[in-house]
């Protein structure tokens, strides 16, 4: 399934709540099908940060998809739009950081556990914020 087919399954249910959005990014992007597609990325991604010619559209659409889509969800979840994007900036880099760890250690319980405690404090973030309002 492309990036893309998924942003729109993210995009169509906005009863999604952000933290579902990012368990539902992480199962599947720990498929093994895509495990293969996340090493080439790093590999393409690396090319780019040396600015190779075959790369020059490559930080022009870097996760914009992903980003667009996280950040439809927060909103739908009471956030700005200003602080929405943030958020999902934010979460989208922490699970990248979270994938690269158990691309390189193979710790797939570790790195789990990592993610689930990332997503137990966006939790606690997001019900400050609603009952502040």
């Amino acid at each position: 399934m492309k990036t893309s087919d998924k942003n729109q399954e993210f995009d169509a249910d906005p009863k999604r709540s952000p933290t579902e959005a990012l368990r539902q990014f992480w199962a599947f992007q720990t498929q093994p099908n895509m495990v293969s597609m996340a090493r080439m990325w790093i590999e393409v991604f690396a090319h780019a940060q040396h600015r190779r010619p075959h790369t020059s559209s490559f930080f022009e659409t870097f996760d914009k998809a992903w980003t667009h889509a996280f950040t439809k969800i927060a909103m739908s979840a009471g956030d700005s739009p200003a602080v929405a994007k943030v958020d999902a900036c934010v979460a989208l880099a922490v699970m990248r950081g979270l994938y690269i760890d158990f691309l390189a250690t193979g710790d797939r319980a570790g790195v789990d556990k990592s993610k689930e405690r990332f997503m137990q404090m966006y939790e606690m973030l997001l019900l400050s914020r609603n009952n502040k309002s």
